[in-house]
């Protein structure tokens, strides 16, 4: 009968494809998803031990839009560092998650030199238009710090 068939979901675990039902039937991510660490994993091409970074990547795949923006934001809370900065640009790129990329690329202002000593910064300059945004990014600072520049900051 159709009710003993089994529909395999590969990719993603079921716990955190039960939180996308939850979501879609009830409007709610449990709170304790936020706070909990799975072991380390590539999520997307991220190596992380984020649920919410998980979480992202399967509302991305399955076009949860809320529980993709909930996620994201929790991501750029807790999962951006030198290590998976490179990645984590990479993925917000080619997933179209503006808020992520925004915070990344700000991240790399900060933290550019460390950065670009991680080898899965090699990624990041074999595409041409991040390099670029990059770069913009970086002139922009500039440009704004020049003039945001008070008399006493001379």
């Amino acid at each position: 009968t159709d009710r003993d068939t089994t529909i395999p979901i590969t990719g993603v675990s079921p716990h955190i494809f039960l939180c996308l039902l939850r979501y879609a039937y009830g409007d709610n991510i449990p709170e304790e998803l936020w706070t909990m660490n799975s072991s380390r994993t590539s999520v997307g091409g991220v190596s992380c031990t984020s649920s919410a970074m998980e979480l992202l990547d399967a509302a991305n795949r399955f076009g949860v839009v809320g529980v993709k923006l909930l996620a994201e934001s929790k991501v750029v809370q807790s999962d951006i560092a030198v290590d998976t900065a490179s990645d984590l640009l990479l993925y917000a790129d080619s997933n179209d998650c503006a808020l992520l990329k925004e915070k990344v690329v700000d991240f790399f202002l900060l933290h550019a030199e460390q950065i670009r000593k991680t080898p899965e910064f090699q990624k990041v300059k074999e595409s041409n238009t991040i390099l670029d945004e990059l770069m913009e990014a970086l002139l922009s600072k500039r440009v704004y710090r020049m003039f945001s520049l008070g008399e006493n900051d001379v």
